[in-house]
């Protein structure tokens, strides 16, 4: 997992994520590597190891709880 910061392609084997503007991307970044194991453990085939959006949609990330 990393943040791009250059114009890409990527392959089907591959999935990006871009988050809305409520979301900072190193939190993100970091929580996404935290689950890194369980999103791991969902990844499905033989030769290359991968996973489905719907899979990804998912996964449950925790936020902070926000003061105003």
């Amino acid at each position: 997992m990393f943040i791009n910061l250059n114009p890409m392609a990527i392959n089907q084997d591959l999935k990006a994520i871009f988050p809305n503007g409520d979301i900072k991307k190193k939190f993100l970044l970091w929580a996404l590597i935290s689950k890194a194991k369980n999103i791991e453990a969902i990844g499905r085939g033989s030769t290359v190891k991968g996973i489905r959006v719907e899979d990804l949609k998912a996964v449950k990330i925790p936020f902070p709880p926000l003061f105003l």
